[in-house]
């Protein structure tokens, strides 16, 4: 942030709104504790879908926000995650494959 005020000459408060006009879509939840109650939420169906995978024995690894695990395994996380997902909010996700590299092949 200093790095950004210092080039920009703009402080903390035009940043700020620079920001939520960048992303008028979310801008409404800024300030609200939405994050707050978000974060614990995401934390949860992580936990869930790699404690489905690890009481099979298959190995699944949480990468920010996203899982690998090996290639036979891709339908069953999509389904785990969806699952998971579901039963924390009530609805499914949706989610672009594309951009969220679902499918992706890691060369071992």
């Amino acid at each position: 942030m200093r790095d950004a005020r210092r080039k920009t000459g703009l402080d903390y408060a035009d940043i700020y709104d620079d920001l939520l006009r960048a992303h008028a879509p979310i801008a409404q939840f800024s300030r609200k504790g939405t994050t707050m109650e978000l974060q614990p939420r995401e934390s949860r169906i992580a936990l869930n879908v790699m404690h489905h995978f690890a009481q099979k024995g298959v190995p699944c690894l949480c990468v920010y926000d996203s899982f690998l695990v090996p290639a036979e395994y891709e339908g069953e996380l999509r389904a785990t995650i969806n699952r998971c997902y579901s039963d924390e909010f009530g609805f499914l996700p949706e989610i672009d494959d594309e951009q969220a590299g679902i499918g992706t092949r890691i060369a071992a």
